[in-house]
């Protein structure tokens, strides 16, 4: 077995590229450097290039192709006895597969993931918080809220001990996600503000998809408190220390009685034909089954803007409806203009 520098390289800037939102130069890279790997019988080299397809297939909504790559590089990763590769592909796929609206997959995916750092630990416990994060989130969606609680307030836990903020906030998110589902809007609003604030001080730029993962929570929260009150409470977590927001996040609080039950989340996006990027994106949104309002949110744009759009996308399309929309884009799903390494490889790090 030889390895190829060609290869190496091709697939780095395969990687640089997809980061980069150049989709069509990151499947063309990771092909040849995919083929090359092939020909020189390369398996780690393989392994690599074929986890850069399978996450730039997902980014570009082909599902079925992004699986197919993912169970050949993990049966790869197998045979070559490799945790970290493992780890990769067990943590992407799940992540994905949330994304995708499968929860049970996700869940079962991300826990023999997590299971595989727990194994090693020594080496590996930077990855765990992202995978709970990733394992919390599946049971959010699934509408097991006690374990989601759980579950994320270990990955909250943990990601304070090793010092990565980035997991951090999305944990502190999540629980936010989890208040909500329980009722408690105040305590909702309070987590969204520090995961916000925290965002914005370590710079981290959530995907439209993490945005569309999390927002019916938080619209959903929302709508339980007067605007002024859900402002000044968010204000309230905004202004938290980070050490005050964790604790906070960590605390108990009785649930409210009247839960909301779990957002459900349709699957959405294919090639956007001649849409434009923006409507491409309300697109995906309305296939989701979020709201004008709720799209509005998303992408931080006025609600009359997401109606135009609306107009727009219906009249290019020959379409009379949303509903239709939603029909047209439900088997399939976009990340965004963002890079999945954000999400997915970059989240396994």
């Amino acid at each position: 077995m030889w390895s190829s520098p060609a290869a190496f390289f091709l697939n780095l800037l395969a990687r640089v590229s997809n980061m980069e939102g150049d989709h069509k130069r990151t499947a063309k890279l990771g092909e040849e450097s995919l083929t090359l790997n092939r020909q020189v019988e390369d398996a780690q080299g393989t392994v690599s290039s074929l986890l850069t397809l399978a996450i730039e297939s997902s980014d570009q909504g082909d599902y079925k192709r992004a699986e197919k790559l993912y169970a050949e590089g993990l049966s790869l990763a197998r045979e070559l006895k490799s945790a970290h590769w493992r780890f990769l592909y067990l943590h992407n796929w799940g992540w994905t597969s949330l994304l995708g609206g499968d929860h049970e997959r996700a869940a079962a995916l991300t826990e023999e993931a997590v299971e595989l750092v727990q194994e090693r630990r020594r080496g590996f416990m930077g990855f765990l918080p992202r995978a709970l994060d990733t394992l919390g989130s599946a049971a959010l969606s699934g509408g097991d809220l006690e374990r989601a609680k759980a579950v994320l307030a270990e990955s909250l836990a943990l990601s304070r001990e090793v010092g990565d903020k980035d997991s951090t906030s999305a944990s502190l998110e999540g629980m936010a996600c989890v208040a909500g589902a329980r009722g408690e809007a105040a305590r909702a609003a309070r987590l969204f503000g520090a995961a916000r604030a925290l965002h914005e001080a370590t710079g981290y730029q959530q995907t439209l998809d993490e945005r569309a993962l999390r927002n019916p929570y938080l619209s959903a929260a929302r709508s339980q408190l007067e605007e002024a009150s859900w402002e000044a409470t968010f204000a309230e977590g905004q202004a938290m220390t980070f050490e005050k927001a964790v604790e906070y996040a960590l605390s108990e609080e009785k649930p409210h009685p009247s839960a909301v039950p779990a957002h459900e989340r349709l699957p959405a996006a294919e090639p956007m034909g001649n849409l434009t990027r923006r409507e491409g994106e309300v697109a995906y949104l309305i296939a989701r089954g979020l709201t004008n309002r709720q799209i509005s949110e998303v992408l931080f744009i006025s609600k009359r803007t997401v109606d135009a759009h609306v107009r727009k996308i219906l009249k290019k399309l020959g379409l009379r409806s949303r509903a239709q929309i939603a029909a047209r884009w439900g088997h399939r799903r976009h990340y965004g203009s963002q890079g999945q390494y954000g999400t997915g490889y970059d989240r396994a790090r």
